[in-house]
């Protein structure tokens, strides 16, 4: 081969590299486009609503919160609930174990006449839950921790159907000044009232056949609970432990020196 020939060859391929090196930057810059109209249109829809996840048991359906990013924060945002009382034709008969917990912005639920049960700790940790309204005669039973930690929770209303609340169910929340346990409700169970720093009115429709350890543990503001023992009832000897205002009539005789 002649020199000339040489010399001719060795140009072309220093431009075939230059092309392919801007073919290589042009690419990347519209894939760096692609990327920010996919990002910038992904922001621009309208956040996610809210919905249920129902789950068949026995008589119909269980329901769980699905929250939206939004209803999931821990800002100022705070929303209302109001949980379906029919899925797909049947009947939603309970909230699920863990429903809500640790939502954050939740600031009230309606529950339906067709729920009969709250699940465990179905509540834990809505620190901004303030107001619960439960529909009719429907609700059975209030598991146990379904309250605990319920910050904001000022007072509840348990419908007369109500046969059974249990242990913790209301633990700590710190802001429940009142409540009224219906006649079906006799045994109040280990530290379903522990720490309600301000639950002042207490009041059971039924005679009391037991109260559990620590049932109403530094309720320091508890002074005329409202309530008959069954015969032969059973009381905790802590059971009232750090009730300092608490009144002291003959009801509370075997129990008041744990009271300090």
């Amino acid at each position: 081969m002649s020199k000339e020939a040489t010399a001719e060859t060795k140009p072309k391929k220093k431009r075939s590299k230059v092309k392919m090196i801007v073919l290589i930057v042009i690419l990347a810059i519209v894939a760096v486009i692609a990327v920010s109209v996919v990002v910038s249109v992904v922001e621009s829809l309208p956040p996610k609503e809210s919905t249920f996840k129902f789950i068949k048991v026995e008589g119909g359906y269980e329901v769980k919160f699905a929250p939206s990013r939004e209803d999931n924060g821990t800002g100022d945002r705070r929303i209302d609930v109001v949980v379906p009382a029919e899925h797909d034709g049947k009947p939603v008969v309970g909230i699920a174990d863990g429903a809500f917990i640790g939502i954050y912005t939740l600031n009230s639920v309606t529950i339906p006449e067709s729920v009969t049960y709250i699940g465990k700790y179905a509540f834990e940790n809505c620190e901004n839950l303030a107001y619960v309204t439960i529909m009719g005669n429907g609700l059975q039973t209030v598991k146990e921790d379904a309250f605990l930690e319920c910050h904001s929770l000022y007072s509840i209303e348990l419908p007369d159907s109500v046969e059974s609340v249990g242990r913790q169910a209301f633990y700590r929340c710190i802001k429940l000044a009142s409540i009224v346990f219906p006649a079906k409700v006799t045994k109040i169970e280990f530290a379903t009232f522990f720490n309600c720093m301000i639950l002042t009115n207490f009041t059971a429709k039924g005679a009391i056949e037991s109260i559990g350890e620590y049932a109403f543990r530094s309720c320091t503001k508890l002074e005329f609970p409202t309530m008959e023992f069954a015969e032969g009832a059973t009381v905790a000897d802590n059971a009232f432990e750090g009730c300092t205002t608490l009144q002291k009539d003959p009801r509370f005789k075997p129990w008041l020196s744990q009271v300090k």
